[in-house]
């Protein structure tokens, strides 16, 4: 699938933009090898069909970088493109409990806790939960939690 690019994809600090081979740079390997920077990303090759869903998975390599509200402001702009300019119906994501960072930079882009997978990874050799978040589209409304 094939994206343009909107205004939208840019907020005048961050820009968004589909990967292409081009921008795997020597900087951009670094970075997934990079021990504290991929510690939290589940990264799997899998073929996806689309039933008006998306994932969200998320990268800041620089380390200077973190902390700035820049994941926040990216996965707004990247939830945008899913729910507009694609028509999904819900957008989905997790992090790793311990990953508080993740964890609020969604909820802070209008995501809310889904569920939880206990003991799901495994970091340094202990378990670790698996925290599900969602975001629906406009309309779109989660079943209520209180249904008998």
């Amino acid at each position: 699938m094939e994206l343009d690019a909107r205004d939208f994809w840019n907020d005048g600090e961050i820009e968004l933009f589909v990967l292409r081979p081009d921008d795997v740079t020597d900087a951009y390997v670094r970075w997934l090898n990079d021990p504290e920077i991929n510690r939290f990303l589940e990264s799997r090759f899998a073929e996806h069909t689309l039933h008006g869903l998306g994932e969200i998975g998320l990268m800041i390599g620089e380390r200077t970088a973190w902390g700035r509200g820049i994941a926040t402001r990216a996965i707004s702009i990247i939830s945008r493109i899913g729910l507009e300019q694609l028509g999904l119906r819900k957008i989905t994501a997790g992090c790793y409990a311990s990953n508080a960072g993740s964890q609020k930079a969604f909820e802070k882009a209008d995501f809310f806790v889904e569920g939880l997978r206990k003991d799901h990874f495994l970091i340094d050799g202990e378990t670790e939960d698996l925290v599900l978040l969602a975001r629906f589209g406009t309309g779109q409304r989660p079943a209520s939690r209180d249904a008998a």
